[in-house]
Parts: structure tokens; sequence; C-alpha cells
């Protein structure tokens, strides 16, 4: 396998480009007198995991009853039936997954000012319908409002740099939730999804993490072979 093409086109001014706001919002992430710009978007990931929750459930003939996001940046989603494989695995893939949509997104021709408002507008009506706490219903319309005011708002460059930004935040928020919950996944009865789908299935849960991990990491190559053209290292 040569990976010189593929480590080359690292070196695009659009992929580096995209490579210092992943850098920017990981250094700003770890520092906490500076990472409060920051916890907007952290909320708006947290939203992301816990409808991919529901959206699975629902496509798999489950009924999405409910989801509560609270302040430290944790949410939970209350799911009834459906194929617990495919919603406990929702969240981390499904936010990786809207991670590498939105990537594509922002680098092509779409009109970058209808994506924000329209992720204002059905972030902004999930909200309503399946949120079920205080914080999170306000949260998630402050969230939704900021989105449709800043696609009415701001110059194309900001709109497709903020969409950037959502984009890496939720493939950040992915890895780094992962790489925290495998320091745990060897205590028995903690509260998350790789802990849940080990009790239905008796696989341990760092097995789990490892799948989900290998699953966002394709996702964001292939977002990126087709965002910016790169090689995917595996077809060289």
């Amino acid at each position: 396998m040569n990976l010189t093409p593929f480590v080359e086109s690292l070196y695009r001014s659009e992929v580096r480009a995209g490579l210092g706001i992943a850098f920017i919002v990981f250094l700003l992430s770890h520092i906490p007198v500076l990472g409060w710009p920051l916890y907007p978007l952290t909320l708006f990931a947290v939203y992301v995991h816990e409808l991919w929750h529901g959206f699975a459930g629902i496509l798999t003939g489950g009924v999405f009853k409910r989801f509560v996001i609270k302040p430290d940046g944790s949410g939970v989603a209350e799911v009834s039936g459906g194929v617990d494989l495919i919603i406990d695995s929702a969240g981390y893939v499904g936010a990786a997954l809207t991670g590498g949509i939105l990537l594509v997104l922002a680098s092509s021709s779409v009109d970058t000012r209808l994506v924000l408002f329209l992720i204002g507008l059905i972030l902004g009506m999930l909200c309503l319908l399946f949120v079920r706490n205080l914080f999170g219903i306000v949260a998630g319309l402050a969230l939704a409002l900021a989105f449709i005011i800043a696609s009415q708002r701001l110059h194309e460059f900001w709109l497709q740099t903020l969409l950037w930004f959502l984009a890496v935040q939720l493939f950040l928020d992915t890895l780094t939730h992962l790489a925290q919950v495998w320091n745990y996944a060897s205590i028995p009865d903690l509260p998350t999804d790789a802990h849940n789908l080990s009790k239905r299935t008796g696989i341990n849960p760092g097995i789990w993490l490892l799948f989900w991990l290998v699953l966002a990491v394709v996702i964001l190559l292939y977002a990126l072979n087709r965002a910016y053209e790169v090689p995917l290292p595996w077809s060289m």
C-alpha cells in the first residue's frame, strides 16, 4: 500500500484550513478558560448524538419518546422498541455521519445559507417535539435561532467556516467521547451506549467502542475524499 498520495493530499490549502480549524477546536476544548466559546458547538453535538438514537429507533420500528439535554453536556434519549444494536450504535456513528455530510456540503457549491437555515429550522422543530426538560428546550431553541439568524446575516465565507466548525466539532466530540469511555470500558454497569449494548450482547464494551471508532474514521476519510478528493488509503 502506497500512502504517499494520501499524505501529499493533506498539504492542499483547503485541507490545511480544515486541519487548522480542527486544531483550534481541539486546543480550545482542552483549555477550560478559553473553551467556553465552543460550549454551543458541544451542545449541538450532544443534540445530534441523542437525535440519532431516536431516528434509529424510528427507522427500526421503535418509538422515539423523548430526550433530555443537561448543562454539563450529557444527554439521554428514551426509545421504546426497535433494534438495540442499531439504536445504541447510532449516536456516535450518526454524529460522525452528520459531520461528514456537513464537511462535504461546506466544500461544495450548495447554498450554505440554506443549509444553515435548515439546520436551525429542523433543530428547533425536533426540540419542540422531543425534548422534555427546560434546559434542553431553551438551549435547543437558542441554538436553532442562532443558526437561522447566522444564515441570514453572515457573509458566505463565515457561513462556510461555521459549517466547517460544526463538522469538525461533531468528529472531535465523537472521537473524544469514545476515548473517554474507553478508559472506563472495564468498569461494569456504567450508563454508556457501549455498556448498554454489552449487557444485551455479551460483547465487551471495548469491542463496541473500537467498532464505532473505526466506522467514524472511515466516514471521515470518505468525507475528505468527497470534499477535497483526498485519496482513500486502502484504494492506493
